[in-house]
């Protein structure tokens, strides 16, 4: 799950599943763009729960979960994350990885400035 703005400001959830295939292939799916009318955490994870009982997966099949950093997807008491650990304690919660990377790109390409020790020189790398 990943969420975003539509240009008319309406908050939308895009939700992919993966899953490991007969032949033990890992395989990912795009499900939907879902609009959302909150963003706690209990809502996010009630629009997850739904979206799998649509489509006939039982939460029990249910073994991660990953999400970008926000609080209200993986806050640890109130976040979506714990909210669907609850219902099914075998879904881990693990940070996604591509929004690892997203943040490690755009740490790595601010500009960083070099000050002298003395504090009168200041340059831009």
């Amino acid at each position: 799950m990943d969420g975003t703005q539509d240009i008319q400001g309406k908050e939308q959830v895009s939700i992919c599943l993966q899953y490991v295939d007969q032949d033990l292939v890992p395989q990912e799916v795009f499900v939907g763009l879902y609009e959302v009318l909150g963003t706690t955490g209990e809502k996010m994870a009630k629009i997850a729960t739904d979206v799998l009982l649509r489509l006939n997966i039982p939460i029990s099949g249910l073994r991660g979960q990953t999400y970008d950093g926000a609080a209200n997807m993986s806050g640890k008491f109130s976040g979506a994350q714990a909210v669907l650990k609850k219902e099914q304690p075998l879904a881990l919660y693990v940070h996604c990885g591509a929004h690892c990377v997203n943040l490690i790109t755009q740490s790595a390409c601010r500009p960083y400035y070099v000050t002298h020790c003395s504090g009168s020189m200041t340059l831009e790398l």
